[in-house]
């Protein structure tokens, strides 16, 4: 279940990310002026894990984090030591450094 939301999830990202990257258009009251907001990364971002869905809890903000164009520390639970260990051993062999 946890699995299959969080795949829903990045999917969800996946498709809309195109759009949600582009520049925004910005009304002037100035004539002849084009104003745009771009939307830039934070730059790194911190993703403390929950011990309640700690997959889902955890990679789904690292998920919308590097969509973003960030870098993502990742603190796993120390509650789901499983989880936490699966996780140390599965994202440096399949996230870009």
């Amino acid at each position: 279940m946890e699995v299959h939301a969080l795949i829903d999830d990045i999917n969800y990202i996946l498709n809309r990310l195109d759009k949600w990257v582009k520049e925004e258009p910005v009304p002037s009251k100035i004539p002849f002026d084009k104003s745009y907001i771009y939307k830039e990364p934070y730059g790194v971002v911190l993703v403390m894990g929950a011990w309640n869905y700690p997959l889902q809890l955890t990679m789904l903000p690292v998920a919308g984090a590097i969509a973003a164009g960030n870098a993502v520390v990742i603190k796993p639970s120390e509650v789901s030591p499983a989880t936490a260990a699966a996780l140390a051993n599965l994202v440096p062999k399949y996230v870009d450094k």
